[in-house]
Parts: structure tokens; sequence; C-alpha cells
């Protein structure tokens, strides 16, 4: 396995067994389809989920200042993945266990380094690199959930001319799994408010921002949705279920305590 599916493997681990999830549920990481999209096309998805799963692990052991330069390494890989700073910022600014002060300047530690890290770059790009006409991003962001018609009429048609690259029906079936869990992410966001939760929220609603051209590109597809899938898997594994089986696995611990005192 390639070292950053490692990394992101451990981290994932790590954030999940703190909801009561075995650490066998960090291979989720590996699974994630823009992953493995992107360590065969060698593109950035996997170094960039990987920094961001590292930064929400740091965030849950309250480490916002590591937890910033992971996400900024992050939003350098990929811009769109500043989302994880926002999503850890989010929670620690409405983390009700801390005083308000003590909230902001977490908030601040996790969110800060993303954003002039990307400062700092786009200032350079602007200063020293030649401008040219590109649609770039603009490519594929639409207002907000107005393009699922076009999504539902390409899974519908997934084969060529319409979607060059597609694997034929397998492939519809994948994406259509993607946004299904995408969906399932946005929900847990909307009802919980846990670290995963939130980056289930933040990342489902940049989702519905996804549009333009990639519902008729299939490999373009993995990769702009790695992150909001990611996040999504941390938001449903560490739904309910597993809280239930955390407390459970503290009461029982608990109870051995008070028999051996």
């Amino acid at each position: 396995m390639p070292p950053f599916r490692r990394r992101g493997c451990a981290a994932t681990a790590r954030i999940l067994s703190a909801f009561g999830r075995s650490p066998v549920w960090g291979l989720g990481f590996a699974l994630v389809p823009g992953v493995w999209a992107g360590v065969a096309l060698a593109t950035a998805e996997p170094l960039g989920l990987a920094l961001g799963a590292l930064g929400l692990s740091l965030v849950l052991d309250r480490r916002s200042g590591l937890a910033g330069l992971a996400f900024a390494g992050a939003a350098l890989t990929k811009e769109s993945y500043l989302a994880f700073a926002v999503a850890a910022g989010l929670h620690l600014l409405l983390d009700r266990s801390a005083a308000p002060p003590a909230r902001l300047r977490a908030a601040a530690l996790a969110l800060v380094p993303g954003l002039a890290g990307l400062g700092g770059w786009w200032l350079y790009l602007v200063t020293r690199v030649p401008v040219y006409p590109d649609r770039g991003w603009v490519g594929v962001l639409v207002l907000p959930f107005s393009d699922w018609p076009r999504w539902l009429w390409a899974l519908g048609h997934y084969q060529a001319p319409t979607v060059p690259d597609a694997p034929g029906r397998g492939g519809a079936m994948l994406v259509a799994g993607c946004l299904l869990l995408i969906g399932a992410g946005l929900v847990v966001g909307l009802l919980r408010r846990s670290l995963p939760a939130r980056c289930g929220l933040v990342f489902g609603g940049y989702s519905s921002l996804l549009g333009g051209v990639l519902p008729t590109q299939f490999f373009s597809t993995l990769r702009v949705l790695a992150p909001c899938v990611f996040a999504a898997l941390l938001a449903v594994a560490s739904g309910p279920m597993a809280r239930r089986r955390l407390a459970a696995g503290r009461r029982a611990r608990g109870a051995d305590r008070a028999s051996v005192g």
C-alpha cells in the first residue's frame, strides 16, 4: 500500500476509534474511490485526503495548531480541501465544553494557516504567472442542487458517448453509491454535532454545488467527490450506533474498575 494511503488509513482509524469503532474501519480510507483513482492516475487526492484525516485526528487530540498545519498542507494540495479546516473550525467554535475565548483561539489555529497558505499561493500566482483564460473550477460549480436532474440523466446513460471514460453500468453504480453516501453524511451532519458530522455537513453542502461537466466525466467525478465521500464515510461511521457502542464500552470499563475497587 502506498505510504499516503497507509498514513490516511492510520489517521482514519484514530478518528473512528474515538467514536467506538474498531481500528479496522481505518481501511475505509483506502476504499474511497477517489483515493484509488488518484493512485492510478498519480494525482494529489491521496495526499490531500491523508493530510485532511491527519488534521481531523489532531483536532480530536486538542492539538489545534498542528491540525492547522495539516489542513494548510491539504489545502495547498487541492484548494477545495480547505473545507476540512472549515469543518474543524466550525466544530471548535461551537464546542460548548470550552470557554468562548478558548473556542475562538482553537478555531483560528485550525483555520487560519490554511487561509494564509492559500492566500499566499494565489498571490504568488497572480504576481508571477501569466494569466490565461481558463474555466477551471467554474466549469464544475453550479447553484446548489441545480444540476441534480443532469446527474440523474447522466447516470441513466452512463456509457459512451455520453460518458466517454465510463466503465459501463458498474461506473454508474459506483458514482450513484458515492452520491447516496454523501447524502447520508449530509443528513448526519444536520442531526449531530460531532467533528465527523460537521465534516459530513460541510462537504455535503459543497457537493450540492458540483455539476457542470462532471456528470459526463467518470474519473474526474471520482476525484472531485473524494473528500465528500471521505467526509460522509466519517460522519456515517461515527453515527448513533458507534456512539452507543462507545458508551457501552465506557460503562463496561467503569463496572470493571468498580469491581476491582
